[in-house]
């Protein structure tokens, strides 16, 4: 229970600053911003309104309104590790221009 506590405390904290938002369907944090980094091979460190975001095979994306390239809008589903966020789930909000 103090894990839960802290971790909302922390995400709505955080989230209040436009950064990071807690999420109550079972993620640690949802983030929404800007991709500003994609590593060559598509999985790895992403870097997302500057918080280093963990891409695997196994991140699930909605592309539906475009690619998660530099410049797209996204909304980040996924858990904290360490400094990082594991994106569990990659939502293109809106394409990059």
């Amino acid at each position: 229970m103090k894990t839960l506590v802290v971790v909302l405390t922390l995400g709505l904290l955080l989230g209040m600053s436009g950064q990071l938002l807690a999420s109550g369907d079972g993620y640690d944090v949802k983030l929404y911003g800007t991709v500003e980094k994609v590593p060559d091979a598509g999985t790895g460190s992403w870097t997302i309104k500057g918080k280093e975001v963990i891409v695997t095979k196994n991140t699930v994306f909605d592309t539906k309104h475009g690619k998660a390239v530099v410049g797209s809008y996204v909304e980040v589903k996924g858990n904290f590790n360490g400094n990082a966020i594991n994106a569990v789930e990659i939502e293109v909000k809106r394409a990059a221009k």
